[in-house]
């Protein structure tokens, strides 16, 4: 949802793709996931790959039941140190 970083995302693609190929959303994914399936997907035909790089734990577990429905594959980039960050705010008592 940044909108530098995805400005730098669509300027790198564009270098290596054409832009009828892709299609950047300046939004959370669980805010788009509907659209992308409805758009991308062509009534689960379409076979997906999506790469889920999360900053902690910021994807729903309903936007990843939506996607493990599709036909696609995923490479889910898990960043334990977000984990460790995050768990390490609160106090167990």
């Amino acid at each position: 949802s940044d909108k530098n970083v995805s400005r730098a995302l669509n300027d790198r693609l564009s270098k290596i793709i054409s832009a009828e190929q892709y299609k950047v959303y300046n939004k959370k994914c669980d805010e788009v996931i509907d659209t992308i399936i409805e758009e991308h997907l062509d009534g689960n035909r379409t076979h997906y790959l999506a790469f889920i790089d999360c900053e902690c734990l910021d994807i729903s577990w309903n936007t990843m039941e939506k996607l493990l429905q599709c036909n696609g594959d995923l490479i889910f980039n898990f960043q334990t140190s977000q984990i460790n960050r995050t768990f390490g705010k609160y106090k167990i008592s």
